[in-house]
């Protein structure tokens, strides 16, 4: 399925983003639309990035002979936080982008005229209003935000930033400034209608796939014993994808696997991700396996380049998150048949059910450790939810419904005002 009317779209990166391996989402954003016939450009925002993110970004930025064009979208100033707009900047193509924190820092463009050729830009992390009115002044192009977050988390978000900040303008005002707002799941875009009913602005629904090309290349790898295990086979291996984050649950995780160490004496978790922007965070979760003596149970492993090694080689995926939006790493789990223990969040339960998935009943350890003993405890009902999960992906979430849903949600953009 291809467009009949080429669409020129940007994607906006951010050095968070990089950071954490956010590349993979956003390369199989622009492929997608690469594949519909649209032209994508992809801009980063930061001073210059490692070989080792550019290579992954180049390899995975491909679509045959077709390479989508990487660009650094501008050259950072000192001062981090400006906090009064003035119009001469605006006029010298001075404003403010994306921030791997709470507010936008100042940058200057390094080619102003690029953004004028756009038709549709796509920032996939909350832009402060400034940025918005200043992005809005130097581009015609419609202005999209998506939506990857618990809407009451986003509105609480932004509102504890307006006022740490002395910030006046609701998140209604705000909203004004996009053109749309993209969700990815059925009940998140629900809970924003319901949270905010006046909202002028077009919400739209993509449900998120998964790159199946490389999936099965990963699987076949696995088949012919080309992935070597990071774990021992004779215990059972409960993996965790994320960064180590309060909003990522690991501490959950932790005191849930603490509950059923003495019954389960071969359990193991495994925390793939990097460590969080929070470092308290991070030395509290390490001082929580100390202090339950917890050394040998549980392995943080950091980031990984090689995910799918740990999830295909995993007994069970746990995610013990307090937010989260579509998980690409549920996703993929789901494709893969690796069953999965999950908490009740609205995003995450318009990809499982009950049938499809260990759902906890509450977002704490109890609960959390309830369903992985359920899980391990009898491995006929986790390959039987496992099936049912990957018969849904297919029904859901395959890479042709993710295209045909794509085209979909630009055309409309492209025949709305």
């Amino acid at each position: 399925m291809r467009s009949t009317s080429p669409t020129s779209v940007c994607i906006l990166l951010t050095s968070n983003q990089l950071a954490s391996g956010g590349e993979e989402s956003l390369a199989d954003l622009a492929v997608s639309l690469t594949q519909l016939g649209h032209q994508v450009s992809v801009g980063y925002f930061k001073k210059s990035l490692s070989a080792q993110v550019q290579s992954r970004l180049q390899t995975r930025l491909r679509v045959g002979t077709t390479r989508i064009k990487i660009f650094r979208v501008s050259r950072e100033v000192d001062s981090w936080w400006q906090p009064s707009v003035r119009w001469h900047d605006i006029a010298e193509g001075r404003f403010s982008v994306l921030s791997s924190r709470y507010v936008f820092s100042p940058f200057r463009l390094l080619d102003q005229k690029r953004f004028s050729r756009f038709d549709l830009i796509i920032a996939s992390q909350i832009l402060t209003p400034q940025g918005v009115f200043q992005l809005g002044r130097l581009s015609k192009a419609k202005l999209i935000l998506n939506h990857a977050q618990e809407p009451e988390n986003l509105l609480s978000h932004f509102e504890s930033r307006a006022e740490r900040e002395k910030k006046t303008g609701t998140y209604l005002d705000y909203l004004d400034s996009f053109a749309a707002v993209l969700f990815q799941t059925g009940s998140q875009l629900e809970a924003f209608e319901a949270l905010h009913p006046t909202c002028r602005t077009q919400t739209l629904l993509l449900k998120p796939g998964v790159d199946e090309r490389s999936a099965e290349e990963q699987l076949l790898r696995f088949r012919r014993g080309k992935l070597k295990s990071p774990f021992d086979p004779d215990k059972i291996n409960v993996v965790q994808f994320g960064k180590i984050s309060k909003v990522k649950g690991q501490g959950l995780s932790i005191d849930a696997v603490r509950l059923l160490a003495h019954r389960f004496p071969s359990l193991r978790l495994h925390l793939v991700g990097r460590l969080a922007e929070d470092e308290e965070y991070g030395q509290n979760i390490g001082r929580m396996i100390q202090d339950l003596g917890l050394e040998r149970v549980v392995k943080r492993w950091g980031h990984r380049p090689d995910h799918w090694r740990f999830l295909l080689h995993a007994d069970l995926l746990l995610i013990s998150s307090t937010a989260e939006g579509a998980p690409r790493i549920l996703r993929e789990a789901m494709f893969a048949r690796i069953p999965a223990v999950v908490t009740p969040l609205t995003g995450i339960l318009d990809m499982v059910s009950p049938d499809s998935a260990f759902i906890s009943q509450e977002v704490d350890a109890a609960s959390i450790g309830y369903q992985i003993e359920s899980a391990i405890g009898d491995p006929i009902m986790a390959k039987v939810r496992a099936d049912k999960a990957h018969e849904h992906f297919r029904n859901q979430f395959s890479r042709d419904q993710y295209l045909i849903r794509f085209q979909e949600v630009v055309d409309e953009l492209s025949l709305s005002k």
